[in-house]
């Protein structure tokens, strides 16, 4: 049985490119070069529209952000506004919120609904931020990759120093 061909930007990434073992494949997806490239969705809040933009630079510097990326990062954004959002709830109404009958005595407790909020949105969050490197773990992998697709000079021992 054969082996799957492996496409053409993965041998890059990888750093096992050989001229003589391309595919050819030019499916390459176009990168962002600037942020006035990119159209907001619609739907966002201001704290969304601010959280979206600061993360799309820092990936557009780093040449990872993609137009089929600009979808998954908008969910990203939204998930911390929502994060965001709900953590300002929290801080004010607390996690417990007492139930009070119509004189004042406490009858009960239920859960503040925004902790369930906040549960679902960091993780969304957590999901869709490793994919963008935003974690620790997840920024070494993508240098990584980083270093082993530069270009190394073989014959760098053999040059002359003057």
């Amino acid at each position: 049985m054969a082996r799957t061909r492996t496409h053409d930007s993965i041998k890059v990434l990888n750093g096992t490119a050989q001229p003589c073992r391309l595919n050819g494949d030019t499916n390459t997806l176009a990168i962002v070069e600037s942020l006035d490239e990119i159209t907001l969705p619609a739907g966002m809040n201001a704290v969304a529209k601010k959280i979206f933009k600061e993360k799309a630079l820092i990936l557009i510097h780093n040449r990872i952000l993609s137009v089929v990326d600009v979808d998954m990062l908008a969910i990203y954004a939204n998930a911390m506004a929502t994060c965001i959002k709900a953590q300002r709830e929290l801080n004010a109404d607390g996690h417990i919120i007492w139930v009070k009958d119509d004189e004042d005595t406490i009858i009960g407790q239920r859960t503040n609904l925004w902790s369930k909020v906040l549960q679902e949105s960091v993780k969304i969050v957590n999901q869709y931020g490793v994919q963008f490197g935003f974690s620790p773990v997840s920024r070494l992998k993508i240098a990584a990759i980083a270093v082993t697709a530069a270009p190394k000079n073989d014959f760098a021992n053999f040059e002359e120093i003057e």
